[in-house]
């Protein structure tokens, strides 16, 4: 077993944990979805001409928080050792338990910041898996990919359109299971739901270890391996 092995299922296991905390935003806070900016933007700019400077502000937060994670994606790997994979599943631990203990009374939006974060996040350092760009906290395109190349097979029987299909459409099933169990514990726990998103993060981390630990044992051997180049001086 090698390391690619493992990137599938822990993209499948990521965009579990993509429609969990999608849902869980929705569900807590007022169908505020914390995984992606559209609606926000759009609420920035109908706030502001409307006049609504708390909301404007608000929401303006809400957007440089999500940025932030995006930047802070190329910054740390570009400046520093750390791990990015494994320190995204920390810091989204963190995140899942923090959630849980927030007072309900608390504005939707602050109390919304730490998942914009997490989520943008893991949408930048979980990119996709068997070479395709997919996205695992969110849906749309990967409705679309699979729409596409459906019918792409269909018309033309190309088996690599079959592959494709299956991909993103095993992508949108775990996704959205991800969010019927989010509904299922928002029903019986509430806000403290978020703390059963433990599991799958401690299940992906697990995989993230076990592929990382086989990428340097394998880059060990082919180091080990190697012939010396060193030469012999003839006297």
């Amino acid at each position: 077993m090698d390391s690619k092995s493992f990137q599938t299922p822990i993209h499948y296991t990521m965009a579990f944990i993509g429609g969990f905390l999608g849902a869980y935003s929705i569900l807590n806070y007022s169908d505020l979805f914390a995984a992606a900016q559209t609606a926000n933007m759009i609420g920035i700019i109908t706030t502001l001409i409307g006049g609504n400077i708390r909301d404007f502000l608000l929401r303006a937060i809400a957007l440089l928080v999500y940025a932030s994670a995006i930047a802070l994606s190329v910054i740390i790997p570009k400046y520093t050792n750390i791990r990015m994979r494994r320190a995204t599943l920390l810091i989204e631990a963190i995140t899942v338990t923090a959630v849980s203990f927030f007072p309900k009374e608390m504005n939707r939006f602050a109390a919304t910041y730490p998942l914009f974060f997490i989520l943008a996040l893991q949408w930048c350092v979980f990119g996709g898996a068997k070479g395709y760009n997919c996205s695992c906290i969110f849906s749309t395109n990967n409705l679309k990919q699979t729409v596409l190349a459906m019918t792409q097979y269909l018309c033309t029987k190309d088996a690599a359109q079959a592959e494709k299909a299956k991909f993103f459409g095993t992508t949108l099933v775990c996704f959205h299971a991800g969010a019927a169990v989010s509904y299922a514990a928002y029903i019986l726990f509430g806000l403290h739901a978020s703390l059963l998103c433990l599991l799958p993060i401690f299940v992906c981390f697990s995989l993230v270890v076990l592929s990382e630990n086989i990428i340097w044992t394998s880059s060990s051997k082919k180091t080990s391996s190697k012939p010396s180049s060193l030469r012999t001086v003839k006297a």
